[in-house]
């Protein structure tokens, strides 16, 4: 109207009409703003939607969590099962090997015997020149740790014999023993064990072939030489304790029926005891037998040869000095015997019986330690089995798996606060 009245420039009318259009849409649209929202739920979805959204963010940032601590505590099992399985296997091996090697130096000993003593008719009044020093250097060749040579001496000979050994002790050997060598608290001659005896060193005087547990070889084995020298064990009858007696009787069984096959007196009639308490470590052991024929009169069985293995002294020669962590249990027919190995000891537990962890008998291993071919069939039955226990499995143990878990928990976290952040902003 004023660009009319005042007969303004229609050009300069124009931009009035715009300035004025324009300040009527903002007043407009400020008034629009002003106004309060209508309550038709929109708000309410948004909410629930973001509900949702952090409801599905913790169930992934929980599972996610838990899938890194299992999978990583999961390889740190497999690497402490792979690790057992290696030492195991090589363990397992070497056992097999040293028992053998103890055997193969005891029929070492009883070859060296027969070629020193080839004839049969002056047994048992024979001694064996060098036999400490060959029986150690043989030995040493597979760990041993003592042999013996025991000739068999008839009930009838005993007399004989008793004056021939101390003379030889005493006067004949060079050098000659310390005086007493040989000797018992009742004197001079073969010696038996009874615990329930009176005299303070619990030996009395045998000069028959009896046995209490009724051996039906009437011989006596007085030990006549030891790979240790001037040995308490000499002039012991080894022929009356039970456990060793029995052992010497199946050898004597073996011999009568296969003397006359090859290499049965030198291999296959080996027999090894049934394991027995050591009374100065507490620990099981146990003897092996070998016979000894003259090498020129094989026919004749005329003594034999006894090497000692203790079985902690095996396991602590199959583990290196980091290993920990791993139950061996040695089995023989009837009876049990368990060590823990730490820091590649072996410590026995003071009690007959194989205490390793039950859960572990799926990776149970084990290894005939006793050789059939090499052993008389009726020789008791050796095993050597492994299994880990739980200190192996927490030496791999680590906080790693906590920190992966904890670290894939804190990214999701992260990220979700800056989303928030975002959408609040």
């Amino acid at each position: 109207k004023n660009c009319k009245d005042n007969n303004t420039p229609p050009i300069s009318c124009s931009s009035r009409r715009r300035r004025h259009s324009s300040t009527m849409i903002l007043k407009t649209t400020k008034a629009s703003s002003s106004k309060p929202l209508r309550r038709d739920g929109t708000g309410a979805a948004v909410w629930i939607v973001r509900i949702v959204f952090v409801v599905c963010l913790s169930c992934v940032m929980i599972g996610l969590g838990v899938a890194a601590l299992l999978i990583l505590r999961a390889a740190e099992q497999d690497l402490a099962e792979t690790q057992y399985e290696s030492v195991a296997e090589r363990a397992l091996r070497e056992a097999a090997v040293f028992t053998r090697q103890r055997l193969m130096a005891t029929v070492s000993i009883a070859s060296f015997v027969s070629e020193m003593l080839p004839y049969a008719e002056p047994w048992p009044f024979v001694t064996v020149k060098g036999f400490e020093r060959q029986a150690t250097n043989i030995l040493e060749t597979s760990s041993g740790v003592g042999s013996a040579f025991a000739p068999i001496v008839r009930p009838d000979q005993v007399d004989v014999f008793e004056d021939f050994v101390y003379d030889f002790y005493q006067n004949t050997r060079k050098p000659t023993f310390p005086q007493g060598t040989g000797t018992s608290s009742f004197g001079e001659g073969i010696f038996a064990m009874d615990q329930n005896a009176s005299s303070p060193d619990k030996r009395y005087h045998i000069t028959d072939g009896s046995t209490s547990y009724g051996s039906p070889y009437d011989i006596l084995t007085p030990i006549l030489h030891h790979s240790t020298g001037a040995s308490s064990f000499l002039m012991n009858n080894m022929h009356s304790e039970e456990i060793r007696g029995r052992s010497i009787d199946k050898m004597l069984n073996c011999t009568s029926n296969f003397l006359m096959q090859s290499n049965a007196s030198t291999v296959r009639c080996a027999v090894i005891t049934d394991a027995r308490l050591m009374l100065s470590t507490g620990g099981p052991s146990a003897l092996i037998f070998q016979p000894v024929f003259p090498a020129r009169n094989r026919e004749n069985l005329t003594g034999l040869i006894v090497n000692h293995i203790v079985w902690e002294q095996l396991l602590e020669n199959l583990f290196d000095k980091e290993i920990s962590g791993i139950d061996c249990v040695i089995e023989a027919e009837g009876s049990a015997f368990t060590y823990k190995i730490t820091d590649g000891a072996a410590t026995y537990i003071m009690k007959e019986g194989d205490f390793h962890e039950p859960r572990y008998n799926s990776l149970r291993r084990c290894v005939n330690v006793t050789d059939d071919e090499l052993y008389f069939e009726e020789s008791p039955k050796y095993s050597l089995c492994l299994y880990p226990n739980s200190k192996l499995y927490g030496s791999y143990r680590t906080n790693n798996p906590r920190i992966a878990a904890i670290g894939a928990v804190s990214t999701i976290v992260f990220t979700s606060l800056l989303f928030f952040m975002y959408d609040y902003f």
